[in-house]
């Protein structure tokens, strides 16, 4: 199979950024800001559907950042300081641990806006990775970080048995610090276990998507992971470096660059992703940007779901 697939926020239009600011000096009322982004969310989904996609997501919109979900709904964490996300020129909310982490009621779900799809499209859902997730964290009240990521992984197991059972088919988490820090393979082994509670006994797919750092380390051991897939942002790996490693199961491959205004020619792509099959051999194909698509303004975001969708028609003729 070979697929397009967006890998997390979508940029905010114009017009939802100024209602956004409207709605914080007061000039319109909470109900026209939820009417502005459920417009924003459908023209977003529509373009997907649009481009070929099989796995839509509804563009992030309700996610102030990665964390802050997590943050206005999970005792135990409350709101930092804003911090750089890695090396870009946005910030995120840092979160603070500060007590043992439980959860009353399942949440994730309501950041999420769906619409009605025909029977041949489903539903993606985006979240942060755990250890993405505690290694920014600002941690005070757990002794040690596998003690966090243990209580972490039983939120996130029931928060994605809740998104299966609501109707979601594909979840991918974000995990940028897998690749961003230099692990131990004890460190590797352990997230691995972590993944292993997470997706255990549940019934859709899933994918680990690394970006921002080289995967190549660290590839061999994530290969074993248990997930259906595994993300590689091939602006941050070479893929020299890779090319002669089997895949066994699922590829997402982040070669639609999100941090750079220049358009890709479609061409190219479909070379890249021909070399992909040709030399890793994996399961399946996920043609994707390498993150979030935020980093560009709206109308660059949009022509970048286009390309995806002409690489798409290309592959589907030619292979």
């Amino acid at each position: 199979m070979i697929d397009i697939q967006l890998t997390g926020i979508f940029p905010r239009s114009n017009e939802l950024i100024k209602t956004t600011w409207d709605y914080e000096k007061g000039k319109i009322g909470k109900k026209d800001l939820e009417n502005r982004i459920k417009q924003d969310a459908k023209h977003i989904i529509e373009l997907q559907v649009k481009a070929g996609f099989k796995y839509t997501t509804d563009g992030m919109l309700l996610w102030q950042d990665l964390f802050r979900p997590f943050i206005e709904n999970v005792d135990g964490i409350t709101s930092g300081p804003l911090t750089r996300w890695f090396d870009n020129n946005t910030f995120f909310r840092k979160p603070i641990i500060n007590d043992k982490l439980k959860t009353k009621k399942r949440f994730i779900y309501k950041y999420i806006q769906t619409i009605p799809l025909s029977d041949k499209l489903f539903w993606k859902a985006i979240l942060p990775g755990p250890f993405t997730f505690a290694k920014l964290s600002s941690n005070i009240y757990y002794d040690d970080l596998k003690k966090l990521l243990l209580d972490l992984s039983q939120i996130f197991k029931v928060e994605v048995e809740d998104l299966t059972n609501k109707g979601i088919s594909f979840i991918q988490f974000n995990e940028p610090a897998i690749t961003w820090y230099k692990l131990t393979d004890k460190e590797l082994d352990f997230i691995k276990d972590v993944y292993k509670i997470i997706t255990d006994d549940l019934n859709t797919k899933t994918c680990i998507h690394t970006y921002f750092g080289d995967a190549s380390p660290v590839l061999s051991s994530l290969l074993d992971y248990p997930v259906d897939y595994i993300g590689i942002d091939f602006y941050s790996t070479t893929f020299e470096e890779i090319k002669n490693l089997s895949v066994s199961r699922g590829l997402l491959c982040g070669c639609i660059d999100a941090r750079n205004s220049f358009l890709e020619n479609p061409s190219n792509v479909f070379s890249f992703i021909k070399d992909i099959k040709e030399h890793m051999e994996p399961k399946d194909i996920i043609i994707s940007p390498n993150c979030d698509l935020e980093f560009l303004p709206r109308n660059i975001a949009e022509k970048k779901v286009v390309i995806l969708g002409n690489v798409l028609r290309m592959l589907e003729e030619k292979l």
